[in-house]
C-alpha cells in the first residue's frame, strides 16, 4: 500500500466526535513501532484532533479522538477573580506553585 492508499485505508469510515465529519490526515506528529500520533482534521466542521494509528505491514487502523465538550464561556465573575490575581501578583511562580522562594546563598 502507498502512503495515500494507507491514509485512506485508515481514515475511511472514521468519523469526527463533533459533527460526524470524515477527517483528513494533516500530519504525523511522532511514531514507537507501528503506532503514529497523527494530526487530523475534520473539514465538515474545521476542527482538528490528535488521534492514534496503528500501520503493519498487514493491516491498518485509527482511534479517533474522543469528543471534548467545548469549555464554557468565561464569565465576568472569572474576568473579575483573574484581574484581582493579577493586580498583586508579584511574578514568583515558584510560590505561587508551592515550592517558596529560591535562594542560592543558603545559610543553615
Amino acid at each position: 500500500m502507498g502512503n495515500e492508499e494507507q491514509e485512506h485505508h485508515v481514515l475511511s469510515g472514521v468519523r469526527c466526535p463533533s459533527c460526524r465529519g470524515a477527517y483528513s490526515l494533516v500530519k504525523f506528529l511522532g511514531r514507537k513501532g507501528d503506532l503514529y500520533k497523527v494530526l487530523v482534521h475534520c473539514h465538515a466542521c474545521d476542527t482538528y484532533g490528535v488521534g492514534t494509528a496503528r500501520i503493519s505491514e498487514h493491516s491498518a487502523s485509527f482511534t479517533p479522538p474522543a469528543a471534548l465538550r467545548p469549555p464554557a464561556p468565561v464569565s465576568a465573575d472569572d474576568v473579575l477573580d483573574i484581574y484581582i490575581f493579577l493586580k498583586d501578583f508579584d511574578g514568583d511562580f515558584r510560590r505561587l506553585f508551592g515550592r517558596g522562594p529560591v535562594s542560592k546563598n543558603v545559610v543553615e
